[in-house]
């Protein structure tokens, strides 16, 4: 899709000139390109997973978690990689609860995760991110923030 293209191509630009405002803008238009043409791609649930990520660099956490489930859900809808991609988006949106004092979501989130990540194909396990949510997990369970 082009026109996500030069949104993408915009959003590197704005990240190199440390523009991180601009980025967020950017790939917000191009995630909007993606709901509005009702696409459901891997690209999509990246730019909705890049979203996220700047979303939650500028500290706003409710977009962050907005776009981290659109992810969610369009990776879902794959095999392989993109599973991987679902988990490591659901343990992101466990951190973000976890910072925002949501225990309860925090663990559903990180135990989704885990869950993603024991039916994803092993070569696209990454043991140390499963660590990671293992550790969250506990973490919750002992009441660490």
């Amino acid at each position: 899709e082009e026109e996500i293209k030069w949104y993408l191509e915009q959003a590197g630009m704005a990240r190199i000139n440390a523009d991180v405002q601009g980025a967020l803008d950017y790939y917000t238009q191009a995630a909007s390109v993606c709901e509005t043409k009702e696409l459901v791609t891997v690209q999509c649930a990246d730019v909705h997973y890049e979203t996220a990520g700047i979303a939650y660099e500028r500290l706003n956490r409710e977009l962050a978690i907005e776009h981290y489930q659109k992810a969610i859900d369009i990776y879902l809808r794959f095999t392989g990689n993109a599973r991987a991609k679902a988990a490591v988006a659901l343990n992101a949106m466990g951190v973000m609860y976890r910072e925002m004092a949501e225990k309860s979501k925090a663990r559903n989130a990180f135990e989704q995760a885990l869950q993603v990540y024991n039916e994803t194909p092993d070569e696209f396990k990454n043991h140390s991110n499963i660590e990671k949510i293992k550790q969250n997990i506990r973490d919750i369970d002992e009441g660490y923030h």
